[in-house]
């Protein structure tokens, strides 16, 4: 039997769909025991991979912190993140106290690494940016912690990027970087079955962080009166009316994007690559400060797969920025969509060379 360790970062939802994906081809073999660790996500993490695996409840040591906004919260964050150079250390001895697994994956948490080469164990990174990466753009003069993440990442003997990945990282970790296809599980998604309506059909997202739930709330008298629309709203907005429909759970998202035809939301990489997989067309909202967001926005929209709807603008001016980027831009994104080419078997590529490294 090999014991893998699976180490996921304490943000948004996306980082537990990708490992799931991982996860779901690993477990094919008999012969994988697994453990998941993580903590803000921990329940979700339970109902949403399921039962064939183990589970730590252990904060990651690395989390962000978001204004009412939307935008990041840099003194907030840096408040706790200064303090990630000597909080790492807890986690590491921590982990080389009990560890007793045969490899390590993460997403990137980078103590995993230190401890995996600290006991000479094989390990893998797979993400769509690193952590150095991020807090470098932040906070660059804050030597002390920028070292720190460096020293840790250096410890990762091969990551795996998805499409989309910022340029700096492919080329910081050009000799052990592989870029696969989305990383995404084959039944995540709905299939498309939708037949036509008569109003478009909209989905108003949030992120796994709430980046956008206070200028959500503040547009549902809004969303009631675009009448000739229909919107579909994250399962916490309490809402009556014709035009609204509220999910009932989160985890249903997935299967409903396919049937819509505009998604509205933070440019997250796990809604980006939903939406792209179903081609649906993307309107998407930055988050000031956040260099992971930025990036994402940047290059998707570069693609022509999106259109940008800026948060000022979003919580003041709603309608007539949507009803703008369906006269001006929609059709031109929707036809990208259609015919950008991509594949979604990354997580099998992951997992085929992870068990060719451990058996």
């Amino acid at each position: 039997m090999v014991s893998i360790k699976i180490f996921v970062s304490d943000e948004g939802f996306g980082h537990i769909v990708r490992q799931k994906a991982i996860i779901g081809e690993l477990i094919k073999h008999d012969d994988v025991d697994i453990v998941l660790q993580t903590q803000k996500h921990f329940e979700a993490a339970q109902n949403f991979i399921g039962g064939g695996i183990s589970y730590n409840l252990q904060f990651n040591n690395i989390m962000t912190i978001k204004k009412e906004d939307g935008s990041l919260d840099m003194d907030k964050t840096y408040e706790f993140i200064k303090n990630y150079p000597e909080n790492s250390k807890e986690l590491i001895e921590k982990e080389l106290d009990s560890f007793n697994y045969d490899f390590v994956i993460s997403d990137f948490v980078p103590e995993a690494f230190h401890v995996s080469k600290s006991l000479g164990i094989s390990n893998c990174g797979a993400a769509h940016f690193t952590w150095d990466w991020f807090f470098s753009k932040l906070y660059p003069s804050d030597k002390a912690l920028i070292n720190t993440l460096n020293k840790y990442v250096e410890c990762v003997d091969e990551i795996y990027f998805p499409p989309l990945t910022p340029d700096e990282n492919l080329d910081k970790f050009k000799d052990r970087a592989k870029v696969v296809p989305f990383i995404i599980s084959e039944d995540y998604l709905g299939q498309k079955t939708k037949e036509p309506a008569e109003k478009l059909r909209i989905l108003i997202s949030d992120s796994g962080t709430g980046a956008l739930y206070h200028i959500i709330k503040k547009n549902l008298p809004v969303f009631k009166s675009m009448t000739d629309f229909h919107f579909f709203l994250p399962p916490m907005f309490k809402v009556e009316a014709d035009n609204i429909t509220i999910i009932s759970r989160t985890e249903d998202v997935p299967k409903l994007i396919p049937q819509l035809d505009l998604v509205v939301a933070r440019a997250g990489f796990n809604t980006i690559t939903m939406c792209i997989i179903a081609r649906v067309p993307l309107l998407l909202v930055e988050e000031k400060g956040s260099p992971e967001v930025e990036e994402n926005l940047r290059k998707v929209s570069e693609l022509g797969l999106c259109g940008e709807l800026p948060p000022e603008k979003y919580s003041n001016n709603f309608k007539s920025e949507l009803e703008e980027f369906l006269k001006k831009d929609f059709d031109t994104v929707k036809k990208n969509m259609q015919n950008y080419k991509f594949k979604t078997n990354g997580a099998e590529i992951i997992a085929k060379e992870i068990l060719k490294r451990i058996k």
